[in-house]
C-alpha cells in the first residue's frame, strides 16, 4: 500500500497572513493613539476654579466681602467679575482685570476685599453672589456662592 503525501495549499500564503496581522496591529495602535491623544488634550485644558468668601456685616462700615479665588484648572484666569444682590434693590458689581504679569495661574490663588455700598447687610442672613471667571482662552465660567453674613 502506497501512501501519497499531498501537501494541501493554505487558503492564504504565509506572507499575506503576516501582512494582514501587521496591518491590523497598526490600525489598532492608531485608534488607541487617537483616543488617548484626544482624552489627554481635553484633560489638559480645564477651566475650573474654586471660590471661598466671607461677608462681614457687623463692626464694619460699610459691610465688606472678602473673596479668595483658586484656579483649579489648567488655564490662567484673566479676570474675575463679582455680582451680587446683597439687599433688595441694591446690587454691587466688582471687576478685577489683572495685568498680564498677575494672571491667576493654575494652582494659585488671589484674594480681594470689596467694600459694599449696601449698608443694611444683616448678620445671620444668607446672600447669593455670582462669580464669573474669564480665562485667557476666552472661556467664561460662572459659580454661585452663598454666604451668611457675620
Amino acid at each position: 500500500m502506497k501512501l501519497s503525501l499531498q501537501r494541501k495549499r493554505p487558503a492564504l500564503s504565509e506572507i499575506v497572513s503576516t501582512i494582514l496581522i501587521i496591518a491590523i496591529a497598526l490600525v489598532a495602535i492608531g485608534i488607541l493613539y487617537a483616543f488617548f491623544t484626544s482624552t489627554t488634550s481635553r484633560a489638559q485644558n480645564t477651566t475650573t476654579f474654586r471660590v471661598t468668601g466671607q461677608l462681614i456685616a457687623s463692626g464694619s462700615s460699610p459691610p465688606t466681602l472678602t473673596l479668595t479665588v483658586t484656579n483649579t484648572g489648567s488655564i490662567a484666569i484673566q479676570s474675575i467679575n463679582v455680582i451680587g444682590n446683597i439687599v433688595s434693590g441694591t446690587t454691587f458689581s466688582w471687576t478685577t482685570t489683572p495685568s498680564t504679569n498677575s494672571l491667576i495661574q493654575p494652582g494659585l490663588s488671589a484674594g480681594a476685599t470689596v467694600p459694599l455700598t449696601a449698608t443694611s447687610v444683616t448678620s445671620g442672613n444668607t446672600y447669593t453672589i455670582t462669580i464669573q471667571a474669564t480665562f485667557v482662552n476666552g472661556a467664561v465660567v460662572t459659580q454661585l456662592l452663598q454666604l451668611t453674613a457675620q
